[in-house]
């Protein structure tokens, strides 16, 4: 399976990368937040200074067994949700078709 975000991060100019890893760093949590900033939660993780319970050299998406299929389900739920019940599942383009990639 392509990660739309994977195959867009490899083209992504050093600029915006910059950009991006600056407006992490720098996003407080808001007194309304249901959860804390990236940079509180990478604060904490410092803070706490210990090594991590659990360690994988896989992508995340190996620990879920038919990761695709689950992948399509809750892309067509979202877009039923947000458009109506007339989404049909085959009315959804595959990520790799959309990037025209071979893969």
């Amino acid at each position: 399976m392509i990660q739309i975000t994977s195959h867009y991060r490899k083209n992504l100019p050093p600029a915006t990368e910059r950009t991006i890893v600056k407006e992490v760093r720098e996003t407080s949590t808001g007194f309304l937040s249901t959860h804390p900033s990236d940079a509180s939660r990478m604060a904490m993780a410092q803070k706490a200074n210990c090594e991590g319970l659990f360690h994988l050299d896989r992508p995340a998406r190996d620990l879920i067994w038919h990761f695709e299929p689950l992948c399509t389900g809750v892309t067509w739920d979202f877009y039923r949700d947000q458009l109506g019940s007339h989404i049909m599942p085959d009315a959804l383009t595959p990520s790799r078709e959309l990037m025209k990639l071979d893969r």
